[in-house]
């Protein structure tokens, strides 16, 4: 029986590094980053603050941003919400049932560092800990706003990436294939003019 990998099947066998592969990059990134499936793991009130951005008044749905419940189809996940220990296990699940290339969003304060209650015992101060994260969005509460900007930013970085060329194993920590890259972060107070400007950009 022929061995398998966890490379991406026909993309590493057939393409190879070569003129095609810069407008296949392309043709991939753009069809990637234009319909992202979101998994939302909303563990406290950072969870309201994400169900706003997907209400009409933002409405992901215009940006290509599809929630799902399940990850097994999953694109993203965001993380909005302290991570206690005993979600440990699950959150480790749910990342590693996500198919590749996968990104992860940290969504707040008690996602990045544990926020008001990182002294507490059953706490992880930061979601980093546990799965690599791509996007920081700072506050308590992050606004809406900031959730979209910070999913914009992602669709840029997806952009920029080789989609034949990804690394499952570069993954690991969080970059795809830009290993030792920090994560982005979000600008505090994002207003929808930005979050229009950066839309308008990247068309």
């Amino acid at each position: 029986m022929e061995e398998r990998g966890t490379g991406l099947g026909f993309l590493h066998e057939k393409i190879k590094p070569n003129i095609v592969t810069v407008s296949a990059d392309k043709l991939f990134n753009w069809s990637r980053l234009s319909s992202l499936w979101m998994l939302f793991f909303g563990i406290a009130c950072c969870g309201i603050e994400g169900m706003a951005a997907g209400a009409p008044r933002l409405d992901f749905d215009r940006y290509g941003i599809i929630p799902r419940a399940t990850p097994r189809q999953a694109d993203f996940i965001v993380v909005a919400g302290p991570v206690v220990k005993k979600m440990v296990p699950v959150l480790k699940v749910l990342w590693a049932q996500m198919p590749e290339p996968k990104y992860a969003i940290s969504m707040g304060s008690c996602a990045i560092t544990g926020g008001w209650s990182r002294d507490s015992y059953n706490v992880v101060r930061g979601a980093h800990k546990v799965i690599p994260i791509d996007v920081h969005v700072p506050g308590c509460h992050p606004r809406p706003e900031g959730l979209l900007y910070g999913i914009l930013l992602l669709q840029e970085k997806i952009r920029q990436e080789s989609y034949t060329k990804y690394n499952p194993k570069l993954a690991l920590n969080g970059n795809g294939n830009s290993p030792g890259k920090s994560p982005i972060i979000v600008p505090e107070d994002v207003t929808i003019d930005q979050i229009v400007d950066k839309a308008e950009s990247m068309e």
